[in-house]
């Protein structure tokens, strides 16, 4: 069984940066529609991304699909399904989010601009697993790192003449799925620092009224992990 608590969602608000509020102030989540504190969408996948690597199934890329949010304080559970890992809601039996692990070969996406890039110190990357270690696998951690690196840069974008801080600033901004490409060997060593690069997809206008997306990833080329990040803009 799975709880969020307050102190586990600001721990990783911290370590992420992210600053979307209805991820800690429950009168924002309000307005939002949500009963209380919305868990970030990365955190909540972390357990479904644990699972699958740590089965011992063939495949190289983890794909996991929100079909709800989950709430501060509500008790989840991790259901293994064949090749398929349900994240469900303990109270009602719904599904709020689910994951698989598939052969998909990561392709090259078209019409990409880099906006951002980032050197993690191997230091940094070390005392982060020597945490971690025990509760996460490798891989899972350091998509973790990644994503907060990531988030930071998206901060600074413009996205349809707005800051990525200002969107998530709103508390529209929801991760609808991702796509974590990774080598099973790729943790067995790490001696140098490591560059990884961020890069948006070239988005249509902005449609008010409607749901719009935003597709974003880092490649961490040396280690052969990518990880590919939708968003929507939920309107209220």
């Amino acid at each position: 069984m799975i709880v969020f608590t307050k102190e586990s969602i600001n721990s990783w608000l911290m370590l992420s940066g992210d600053t979307n509020p209805i991820h800690y102030d429950s009168e924002s989540a309000n307005r939002a529609g949500y009963s209380a504190v919305v868990v970030p969408g990365m955190l909540l996948a972390m357990p479904i991304k644990q699972t699958l690597i740590m089965d011992g199934k063939p495949g190289n890329c983890i794909e996991v699909y929100f079909k709800h949010i989950a709430i501060l304080g509500k008790s989840y559970e991790v259901i293994q399904k064949e090749n398929y890992v349900n994240f469900t809601d303990c109270d009602c039996g719904s599904t709020v989010a689910f994951g698989r692990k598939t052969d998909r070969q990561k392709n090259e996406p078209k019409g990409i601009i880099k906006f951002g890039e980032h050197i993690l110190k191997k230091e940094e990357i070390y005392a982060r697993l020597q945490t971690n270690e025990g509760k996460y696998h490798p891989i899972v951690t350091l998509e973790s790192m990644f994503f907060a690196q990531m988030l930071n840069c998206f901060k600074y974008s413009n996205i349809w003449g707005v800051t990525g801080n200002d969107w998530l600033l709103s508390g529209n901004l929801l991760q609808a799925n991702s796509k974590l490409y990774y080598k099973t060997m790729a943790i067995n060593w790490i001696n140098q620092n490591l560059k990884i690069d961020f890069f948006m997809m070239s988005f249509s206008d902005y449609q008010p009224g409607n749901n719009n997306y935003i597709s974003v990833f880092y490649d961490a080329t040396e280690l052969g992990i990518r990880s590919n990040f939708l968003f929507v803009i939920k309107e209220w």
